[in-house]
């Protein structure tokens, strides 16, 4: 006798339409479908996400009036964090995480290696400053 816990679920699956259904190529053909179903199914959930949540992110930019891309957190001395929370709350409310954080761990993930340990750290502080602001607002 065969053990339910050796089978997999698509095994299983089939010997309950099996079963159900005593026609094997029908079978094959409902585990296919079903198959293919849950692929289409996962690829356009995260499509949505994805457009979902980086058109948030983008349109949580802020810009100058020469078209410039407005940077709020900022390190001075390595003591002094200047932090100011989101304007636009639209990607922090879908993902809980200011953009602000994001585009420090951008930042921190293109500078050279060798100042990777000390920005982290630094940038590490200001991320945790900008969530609890952004905890405190939302």
């Amino acid at each position: 006798m065969l053990s339910m816990n050796s089978l997999t679920s698509k095994q299983i699956i089939y010997l309950n339409l099996l079963f159900l259904l005593p026609i094997k190529e029908l079978c094959i053909k409902i585990i296919n479908l079903k198959k293919h179903y849950e692929m289409v199914d996962a690829y356009n959930y995260h499509i949505e996400r994805w457009e979902t949540i980086s058109s948030k992110y983008f349109k949580s930019f802020e810009y100058n009036k020469w078209d410039n891309r407005i940077i709020h957190p900022y390190i001075i001395d390595d003591i002094k964090y200047i932090i100011e929370q989101d304007t636009n709350f639209d990607f922090f409310n879908e993902t809980k995480i200011s953009y602000q954080s994001r585009d420090l761990l951008m930042t921190l993930i293109k500078c050279p290696k060798e100042y990777r340990i000390i920005d982290d750290i630094l940038y590490g502080k200001l991320s945790n400053m900008i969530h609890e602001i952004m905890k405190v607002v939302s």
